[in-house]
């Protein structure tokens, strides 16, 4: 409402669990495509793994 204090909620992101099982050594690169996407998927390179 514009004539009150009161802030609107944030909307709540979809989320998925996912689960990884890697072997080895060193960095990895990892690939997703979200559900939402428009068909490209999103890599991120150079990941450290705990």
């Amino acid at each position: 409402m514009l004539d009150t204090d009161a802030q609107p909620k944030p909307q709540v992101a979809p989320t998925a669990e996912v689960t990884y099982e890697v072997t080895g050594t060193g960095t990895a690169e990892i690939s997703y495509l979200a559900r939402s996407e428009d068909g490209t998927a999103t890599v991120e390179k150079g990941v450290t793994l705990p």
